[in-house]
């Protein structure tokens, strides 16, 4: 009965749940990515119209706020790009560790102590070496895929001690051109 719990209700139900929440997250990233797709398309249509008719006396700061829109939106979809990749290996290395041990430990309720000896006992170390390896690969990938992680763990673990330099915001300033005129890092002192 103990087995039965842990296989199931441990293993399998959180494998299930994870990915039907999973995937239905990353359905709505993608329907709000091809929406505002489909908004920028209508805008830019909008906008072409109104520049054509009134192209004379229009100012070039409107085309500049036209630029910093697209490429705001342009910014906005890599966003959902990476989490949307993000959220797809958080879950398959989820489903790779995890899944195998549940199906072994009700397979091995349902076939019985023999499957349990001869299969559950010999990989059962692997399992545990593989859901030990889950925990450190999901660190490295919010690590490498997500800028607003990144900071936050630094925010929270960097010491004092180490220096003056922190991070600032990851996006550089733009004139009204659209040339870079910021930085992305500055020197802080430490109060």
């Amino acid at each position: 009965m103990l087995m039965i719990v842990y296989s199931v209700v441990i293993k399998l139900v959180p494998c299930a749940a994870l990915t039907i929440l999973s995937l239905r997250l990353i359905f709505a990233l993608l329907e709000t990515k091809r929406r505002r797709q489909q908004l920028s398309m209508g805008g830019s249509v909008h906008q072409a119209l109104n520049g054509a008719a009134g192209a004379g006396g229009k100012p070039s700061s409107k085309r500049s706020r036209r630029a910093n829109k697209s490429q705001r939106l342009v910014e906005k979809e890599k966003q959902t790009d990476r989490t949307t990749k993000m959220l797809l290996a958080v879950l398959l290395l989820f489903l790779i560790t995890e899944a195998p041990q549940g199906l072994l430990g009700l397979l091995s309720v349902l076939l019985g102590g023999k499957f349990f000896r001869e299969c559950y006992v010999k990989l059962g170390d692997v399992m545990d070496i593989l859901a030990l390896i889950n925990s450190a690969i999901n660190f490295m990938v919010y690590c490498c895929m997500s800028r607003q992680f990144r900071n936050t763990f630094n925010q929270l673990f960097r010491p004092r001690l180490l220096g003056t330099w922190i991070a600032v915001p990851q996006h550089n300033r733009h004139d009204d051109n659209g040339h870079t005129v910021g930085v992305t890092m500055t020197q802080v002192t430490n109060v």
